[in-house]
């Protein structure tokens, strides 16, 4: 007999234990965020390089920021401009987020070389934008550019 209620309280714990996780997995949202992947569909890793459109460059999916609910990621994020990469088309948008144009211009394009470890040349054969929002640089608002070096 008191195997039997040793045996039935074992098997009901179980059961408990059994209908409670499975009723939390299905109401319970996961706060827990996940380690993002950075995919860099034509990108290969070559140490500490990548080969973005044919460029080798400095490899900066390891310190990059991703944009949420994007393909995007922060590459560079400083108070007068910043750099993002989108791993979609391999595509490079500058943003000028300071005035004068011109000077924060040259700046971030130098920083953009700087942080790829590339030439002008090189840079020359990525696809790259810059532009400036209207409130910052409202003559220069409107306008994608190309890299000031490869017109």
């Amino acid at each position: 007999m008191k195997k039997l209620i040793i045996t039935f309280s074992i098997i009901l714990i179980v059961a408990t234990f059994l209908l409670l996780s499975l009723s939390n997995k299905s109401t319970t949202k996961q706060t827990a965020f996940p380690t993002p992947t950075i995919v860099l569909p034509n990108a290969q890793t070559l140490g500490r390089k990548i080969n973005i459109s044919g460029v080798s460059v400095n490899d900066f999916t390891k310190t990059s920021r991703p944009i949420e609910e994007t393909t995007e990621f922060y590459v560079t994020e400083k108070s007068n401009y910043a750099i993002i990469y989108d791993s979609k088309d391999n595509s490079f948008l500058i943003g000028i987020l300071s005035s004068p144009f011109e000077t924060n211009r040259q700046t971030a394009e130098e920083g953009f070389l700087q942080t790829l470890g590339i030439t002008k040349e090189n840079a020359c054969l990525l696809t790259v934008t810059e532009s400036t929002p209207h409130f910052v640089n409202p003559n220069n608002a409107g306008i994608i550019y190309k890299l000031s070096f490869c017109q």
